[in-house]
This record gives C-alpha cells, structure tokens and sequence, in this order.
C-alpha cells in the first residue's frame, strides 16, 4: 500500500500501528475529527501527508524526522493548533519540517533497559 486516503471519514484517532506500514509514501486524513495524531512518524517514509481540517492541538515532533524525506505537508485549516506558530505553517513544507525537527532532536531520549530480558549466548 503506497497511498491510503481516508479523507472525509470522520475519524476521531489514527492508530499508532500506522507506522507498520512501511511502503506508505502518501497518507491523506484530511477533513476527520482527528484531535490528535500518535507521535511514530519517524519509523514512516512518507513523501505527502495531508491532515488539513482536522481538530489538532499538536503536531507529532516526530514529523520533523521526515525532513529529508517529506514533499508536501499540508496543515492549514487546524484552527486548535498553538505550536508550530502559525508563521512556520506558512512558510512551506521544508522550513516548517526544519523546525518541528529541531524540536524532535532536543529531547532527551531514555536509555533503553535491557538487564531485565534473560538473554543468553
């Protein structure tokens, strides 16, 4: 599956099993109920993300991980989101993934734990 488009569906939540989908290049969700999206964009490779008219209050830091990758992304119209600011949002697709992903990389990440797995040679 390589463009999955579930516009005008009223969809409330996009699950976070999404990010499996590993040859989806083009995901449209525009026009939904979506208030929030989960934060797995950066195990995606997608090239065009639609998620205009929709209910957000945030847009996943992990968007900014498709920096390199990202064509188009398209926000307008989600009038509950206080960050990006409205001037990154207009400025283009490339600027605006630029700064969601100096946020994305300035969080510290936990190291992962693996003492309690029973792993033996």
């Amino acid at each position: 599956l390589v463009d999955l488009n579930l516009s005008y569906n009223r969809i409330t939540t996009l699950a976070p099993d999404t990010s499996t989908m590993s040859t989806l290049r083009r995901l449209c969700v525009r026009g939904n109920e979506i208030s929030k999206l989960p934060d797995v964009f950066d195990c995606m490779n997608l090239t065009t993300l639609d998620i205009c008219n929709n209910p957000l209050q945030e847009i996943p830091l992990s968007l900014g991980s498709l920096v390199s990758s990202m064509q188009d992304l398209y926000i307008d119209r989600n009038l509950h989101l206080s960050d990006p600011p409205d001037v990154m949002i207009c400025r283009g697709t490339k600027l605006l993934l630029s700064y969601l992903n100096r946020q994305y990389i300035s969080i510290p990440r936990r190291a992962l734990d693996l003492s309690s797995l029973a792993i033996t040679e």
